[in-house]
């Protein structure tokens, strides 16, 4: 029997909260507050995916994860098993990149003998600029339904590329499966889960599972349309039965993980019907996008255990909206579907992103306006990141705002990376600072009581107020401070 080791690479050092699943793969880095602890590692979805095709088809199966083993690159290459493998499949990420580079070249190393393919949606876009450097065999070049479950059966090695045929002119197109049929369930028991669990405690735990992949919304500035191409979904049983072997592991909880679930709602109708019918003991937080959902379609997710709704927001600039290919009359359905999640008792994250285009000061203190009166349980800032090959990055690339020599390391996803045709980077990135903090005080998990917001942002004005009567040398220095801030203060009122 062939065996294969499937590995995630550790996190690189430094106070972030790295989610390799989030960003259609590529993975995001959000910011660790100041002596915050880190919270449990998320679960990644991908590597049971993988394990449970290699598993189908009949190979001996180990996944080694350090970032829930909290090892670094020594630690974990020391807890590497002592035998070689038949072959490696080692996650790459974008933020992580040259460090994951760096520890699959070392795991070549430790196993000369054993195959070694690189996999991850980052590959698509990135792998001319680093093939000739890296020791590994091969890569995934295309989705794993369309590679790998096909290699690890024996089928077809269609797009697994040799790292010796790429060069700076090298070209193929990226493999996408045309249809999720006959996909196994991922396995998930390979994989340490009280290790991602708050406490240890599997009944905490939140494990994702898609019902999809794409996403045919084809926003600007997102890489799933890009990497994941049109939508695709897996048929009822399979999802029905993936929920049975989650509840059979003690999980209570589980996210869909998809871009957009609702896209084409005959399936969760039909899942949200199978689950009144036969309740499986589980509640579920869902991703969408909340203008087309119906009223009726909530409450019926929400009798079958919808609990917790994502959902992008974005800005509200109507002229923002349209340039990222978002309709701005929008924003009537969704207000009043928060309204109804907020009567149902289901928890929302809104989403808010700082850094569009034609932002400006005012237009970020109208998001933040606009934020405030949705009044969600959650909300959640990010930055506008140029994402290789999406066509936000060309125009950012064009205007001037990024350029092509920022490290892998600065995809954050919430780091700003470039300007504005209002605003510069170190601007951008002061905006979204004061972004999240507002409205973080404003979330109700934090502060119930809505009167903690207008105390803030008089004090805020106070200070400001201040600075600009205080002695010159002082002045100066404090208004530099301050400025942003206040502009958003301002507009947010």
């Amino acid at each position: 029997m062939s065996r294969i080791l499937i590995v995630n690479p550790p996190t690189p050092p430094g106070p972030w909260y790295f989610q390799k699943d989030r960003a259609a793969g590529l993975g995001t880095a959000a910011p660790l507050r100041p002596k915050a602890s880190r919270p449990a590692p998320l679960a990644p979805h991908d590597l049971a995916q993988i394990a449970g095709y290699a598993l189908d088809a009949g190979w001996q199966v180990e996944v080694f994860d350090p970032v829930a083993l909290h090892l670094d690159a020594a630690g974990s290459l020391a807890a590497l098993p002592a035998t070689a493998p038949d072959v490696v499949a080692v996650r790459l990420a974008l933020f992580s990149l040259e460090q994951d580079l760096v520890f699959a070249d070392a795991v070549k190393a430790r196993f000369p003998a054993s195959q070694v393919i690189l996999w991850g949606n980052v590959i698509h876009f990135t792998v001319k600029d680093w093939a000739g450097r890296s020791r590994a065999d091969s890569v995934c070049f295309g989705e794993p339904e369309a590679v790998l479950l096909p290699f690890l059966r024996g089928t077809d090695t269609k797009g697994l590329i040799p790292l010796t045929e790429i060069g700076p002119t090298w070209r193929t197109g990226w493999q996408n499966v045309k249809e999720l049929v006959d996909v196994p369930l991922p396995a998930w028991h390979l994989l340490p889960l009280a290790r991602y669990a708050p406490d240890g405690d599997l009944s905490q735990l939140v494990l994702h599972l898609q019902t999809s992949l794409g996403c045919s919304v084809a926003c600007s500035m997102c890489p799933y349309f890009v990497l994941q191409g049109r939508y695709r979904q897996h048929t009822l049983a399979r999802v029905l039965a993936e929920m049975r072997y989650l509840r059979s592991l003690g999980v209570m909880h589980v996210q869909f993980r998809d871009a957009n679930i609702t896209e084409r709602p005959e399936l969760p109708r039909a899942l949200a019907e199978a689950l009144i019918a036969e309740p499986l003991g589980l509640t579920f937080t869902m991703e969408t996008a909340l203008e087309n959902v119906p009223p009726d379609d909530l409450r019926l997710y929400h009798r079958a255990g919808l609990r917790g709704l994502i959902t992008g927001i974005e800005s509200a600039d109507p002229a923002t909206l349209a340039l990222i290919n978002q309709n701005p009359e929008w924003s009537a359905p969704i207000s009043a579907n928060l309204a109804l999640c907020a009567a149902l008792g289901i928890d929302v994250t809104t989403m808010y992103i700082v850094g569009f285009p034609h932002d400006s000061w005012a237009s970020i203190g109208e998001t933040i306006a606009l934020a405030k009166t949705h009044r969600s349980r959650f909300y959640s800032v990010s930055v506008m990141t140029p994402y290789h090959g999406t066509p936000y990055r060309s125009q950012a690339l064009a205007n001037g705002f990024v350029t092509t020599d920022a490290p892998y390391r600065a995809y954050t996803g919430f780091s700003a990376m470039g300007g504005t045709h209002s605003l510069t980077a170190d601007e951008v990135d002061a905006a979204y600072r004061a972004a999240r903090a507002t409205l973080e005080l404003h979330s109700r998990w934090h502060f119930p009581p809505a009167g903690l917001v207008p105390q803030v942002s008089h004090w805020l004005r106070f200070a400001w107020l201040a600075a600009t009567t205080a002695p010159a040398r002082l002045s100066a220095r404090w208004r530099a401070r301050l400025a942003p801030v206040n502009a958003l203060v301002s507009h947010a009122g």
